[in-house]
């Protein structure tokens, strides 16, 4: 295929258009979200029942960070914990939509991010210029707490 990922992935929905065709990517999925938080329990189990004071997360959709807010606002819910630990989201520099939409006070993504190769070796097909999910409230939430 032709083209950057975006390209690739756009010309994947296109054909999924097609009766009988499925487009199977995760973060088109409304159970993959929900499969992201398991990684945040079994912390939360190896660590006797307890989260540490912070979770660093790598994000690139976003779908990480959703999935432990998600997680952490369960255990605290049901009370398994007895406070939230701090998210805090970390984006590679040369494709970071959530860490600027945050610095400008942003409530949400409003179009898509413009990648910026790093060096002359950072490839633009490796690039995910515009996450396909909106961070949305949970992670403001998880952003904030």
């Amino acid at each position: 295929m032709p083209g950057d990922r975006e390209a690739t992935a756009r010309a994947a929905r296109e054909a999924a258009d097609e009766p009988g065709v499925f487009y199977a990517s995760h973060v088109y999925n409304p159970y993959f979200l929900h499969g992201t938080k398991t990684y945040v329990y079994e912390l939360w189990e190896e660590l006797g029942g307890r989260l540490p004071d912070t979770l660093v997360v790598p994000v690139g959709n976003g779908t990480l960070l959703l999935g432990a807010a998600l997680a952490v606002e369960e255990l605290y819910g049901h009370g398994l914990v007895g406070r939230r630990p701090a998210l805090v989201a970390v984006q590679a520099e040369a494709v970071s939509p959530l860490a600027a939409a945050f610095h400008a006070g942003a409530e949400d993504l409003t179009g898509p991010a413009v990648a910026r190769p790093t060096s002359p070796r950072a490839s633009r097909s490796r690039l995910r210029p515009a996450p396909a999910r909106s961070c949305g409230r949970s992670a403001r939430a998880a952003a904030r707490s």
